[in-house]
C-alpha cells in the first residue's frame, strides 16, 4: 500500500513499470475502491488515471495472481487541469449547453474528456454528434450518469453521432478521443425535434416523399404513400416504394397504444435480403424528420440484427393525387441491388477494423421498444388487401 496526499483537484495518473503482471486500485481515505485495473499500461502493468480532489488516497499494488512475484517500480503523476481544460472531465463541471447549439470543444491530452449538460423540457428526439477532424466516441447519459447510447464514427468522417429519444430531464454527453493519440479540437452539435401531439391525421402525410439518411453514403429512397385503409381494423396507410412494391405506414400508438416512443408515425419497407424502417414526426406541410433503421433480415425479423439508428430527413415531392395515380402505374422490376449497397455501407460502417478503445464501451442504444412496432406493421402488411 502506498498513500498519496493532493492538494488541489486535478488528474492522477499512477501505474507501474515491471516485467511482472501487476493490478493495482486507487482508493479513497475511507478504504472505498475508486478505480482498478489490471493491464492498461505498458506490457502487464496497471495504469490509472483518475480526476481527483484535494484529499489523501492509497494506492494497492499486487501481482494478478498468487504466485506473481517480482519488484516493480510505482510512478505517480498529477496534473492540475484547471487552468488549461475548456471544459469539465466530470459531470459536476459539465459545461451547459442548449438545444440546436454548436459548441467548440478540444480533446487536449491523451486521457481528457469533456462533459457537457443538456436540459430537455419535452418529449423528443435529441441528436448530438461532433463535427471536425478529431476522431471522437461519444456517449449519452442521464442525470445519474448512466449511459444511455454511445457512437464511434455515426457521423462524418471520424464524427460519433447519437440520436435517440428523450423525455423531460437532464442529459449528458461525454466525448472522448476515440484512442490516445486522437488529439486536437471538435465542434459539439446539439439538435432537438420535439415530438408532437397524438392524433395527427393520417392523411396529412400521403403523398410521394423523398427520404433522405446517410451511412458513409448519403442514401435515398422514394416512396408513393397513396391511401388511407381500416379494412384491418387498424388505421394504416398503403403504397409502394419506387420499385412497385408494397409498403406501410401507421400512427404509431395505434399499432403499439403502449409505446413511449416519441415519434408520430412508422413506415416499413420489407426487402429480398433486408427492411428499411423510418420512425418519424412531421416537421412542416411537406417535411419530416426522425431516424433510420436497417433490418438485417427481409422478412423483418429485428432480432436477426438491427442497425444502429441514423438521423433521416424527408420532403414530400407530389400531392396525394399524384402519387395513387403514380402507384397504378407499370413499375420497373425489383432488383436488392440498391439495399446490397446500402447494407454494405452500414457493415462497413460498424466494422472498420479499429482496435477497442480505452474506455470500455458498455451500453447500447434502447431498442427494446421498436420490435413490437416492426412486428404490427409486418402483420398488417400481410393481411394488407
Amino acid at each position: 500500500y502506498f498513500r498519496v496526499t493532493v492538494t488541489q483537484a486535478g488528474m492522477l495518473t499512477i501505474e507501474t513499470s515491471s516485467t511482472m503482471d501487476t493490478v493495482g486500485s486507487l482508493l479513497s481515505a475511507t478504504g472505498a475502491t475508486l478505480a482498478e485495473n489490471d493491464d492498461a499500461g505498458a506490457e502487464e502493468n496497471f495504469r490509472i488515471v483518475q480526476q481527483v480532489t484535494a484529499g489523501t488516497y492509497y494506492v494497492a499494488v499486487r501481482g494478478y495472481d498468487a504466485n506473481a512475484t517480482g519488484s516493480y517500480i510505482l510512478q505517480i503523476g498529477f496534473t492540475d487541469r484547471s487552468a488549461s481544460d475548456d471544459h469539465g472531465d466530470t459531470l459536476g463541471q459539465a459545461t451547459r449547453v442548449g438545444l440546436n447549439s454548436t459548441t467548440a470543444g478540444s480533446i487536449e491530452h491523451a486521457d481528457d474528456v469533456d462533459y457537457f449538460r443538456i436540459t430537455v423540457t419535452q418529449a423528443g428526439t435529441l441528436t448530438v454528434e461532433t463535427t471536425g477532424t478529431t476522431d471522437t466516441y461519444g456517449y449519452l447519459q442521464n442525470a445519474a450518469g448512466t449511459t444511455l447510447a454511445e457512437n464511434d464514427d455515426g457521423g462524418v468522417g471520424g464524427n460519433f453521432q447519437i440520436v435517440g429519444a428523450v423525455t423531460t430531464g437532464t442529459y449528458y454527453v461525454e466525448v472522448e478521443g476515440f484512442d490516445e493519440d486522437d488529439i486536437g479540437s471538435y465542434a459539439l452539435r446539439v439538435r432537438f425535434t420535439a415530438t408532437p401531439p397524438s392524433g395527427t391525421s393520417l392523411h396529412s402525410i400521403l403523398g410521394t416523399w423523398r427520404f433522405t439518411f446517410r451511412i458513409l453514403l448519403t442514401f435515398t429512397d422514394t416512396y408513393r404513400l397513396s391511401r388511407v385503409d381500416n379494412s384491418t381494423g387498424t388505421p394504416l396507410i398503403w403504397g409502394t416504394d419506387e420499385f412497385g412494391s408494397p409498403v406501410t405506414a401507421g400512427r404509431i400508438r395505434d399499432l403499439v397504444p403502449s409505446s413511449t416512443l416519441p415519434y408520430e408515425f412508422a413506415l416499413l419497407d420489407p426487402g429480398i435480403s433486408i427492411c428499411n424502417f423510418y420512425l418519424f414526426n412531421k416537421t412542416g406541410s411537406n417535411s419530416v424528420s426522425g431516424i433510420y433503421y436497417l433490418i438485417r433480415d427481409g422478412d423483418c425479423d429485428t432480432s436477426v440484427g438491427l442497425s444502429d439508428p441514423y438521423s433521416m430527413t424527408g420532403t414530400r415531392i407530389s400531392s396525394a393525387t399524384q402519387a395513387d395515380q403514380a402507384a397504378r402505374q407499370p413499375q420497373a422490376a425489383r432488383t436488392d441491388q440498391g439495399r446490397g449497397e446500402l447494407r454494405r455501407a452500414e457493415e462497413a460502417r460498424s466494422m472498420k477494423g479499429k482496435s477497442t478503445p480505452r474506455t470500455a464501451r458498455s451500453a447500447r442504444r434502447n431498442d427494446h421498444l421498436l420490435p413490437d412496432v416492426v412486428k404490427a406493421l409486418s402483420r398488417q402488411l400481410a393481411d394488407s388487401p
